[in-house]
């Protein structure tokens, strides 16, 4: 962060949660197995306006994204989708999304029952949304590695198929990277710290706001 911020990066506050909680690894949602966190409840309800207030960080939609690496980044896309307008852009690094079977066979009761998995699934919910206009966020960028979990990369494949579908592309500033910039990228601290430069611009360039320019009146002869 001190690195971009010397080359001259849009400052911005950022906020680093761990990904587990006395040993236990979880995914960002309101629990429903026997270790209950209301992960979700605390991260929008209590976390973010408790932050924005205290550090003066201005509490609109348009100054917030979210961002999450592995099962993190399942929890950004869900938390992005769920929360309805809350995250002006949403970045999911080394995307872990599992259907329900995989995720009860790694994480049983967690989600709950089919119907309750597929309310919090971030590829179910953006099946649901028919056109970008309903989209609630306005950026998005998704990647992983090529020598990721093949589980992984399929998933990624499809929520990378939805998104472009919805009208999300390179050329309009989001970033679509499912096993294509890093061949050889896995599911490791080696690659989430290579790309961590890039991940940072990123972040920052959702905070910049483009400048209208005026056309300059005609000179006093």
């Amino acid at each position: 962060m001190e690195r971009y911020l010397y080359d001259g990066g849009t400052s911005y506050a950022l906020v680093a949660l761990t990904g587990s909680w006395r040993g236990h690894n979880t995914y960002w949602i309101d629990e429903l197995g026997e270790k209950q966190l209301p992960w979700a409840t605390l991260i929008l309800q209590d976390m973010i306006p408790w932050l924005e207030k205290k550090h003066n960080l201005g509490g609109h939609w348009s100054k917030r994204m979210i961002a999450g690496i592995s099962m993190g980044s399942h929890g950004a896309y869900q938390l992005a989708l769920t929360s309805k307008g809350k995250f002006k852009c949403v970045a999911g690094h080394s995307l872990v999304v599992r259907d329900y079977e995989s995720m009860e066979e790694n994480f049983p009761g967690l989600f709950g029952n089919p119907l309750q998995f597929a309310k919090r699934d971030p590829l179910t919910n953006l099946r649901m949304i028919s056109e970008r206009k309903k989209v609630p966020f306005q950026k998005a960028w998704l990647d992983i590695g090529g020598k990721d979990n093949p589980e992984f990369i399929s998933w990624a494949h499809e929520m990378e198929k939805e998104l472009a579908r919805l009208g999300f592309s390179e050329k309009r500033g989001d970033k679509m990277d499912v096993a294509r910039d890093y061949p050889n990228g896995d599911h490791t601290y080696v690659y989430w710290t290579k790309r961590l430069p890039e991940y940072l611009t990123w972040y920052g360039q959702c905070f910049v706001q483009s400048v209208k320019t005026r056309p300059l009146p005609p000179m006093k002869k």
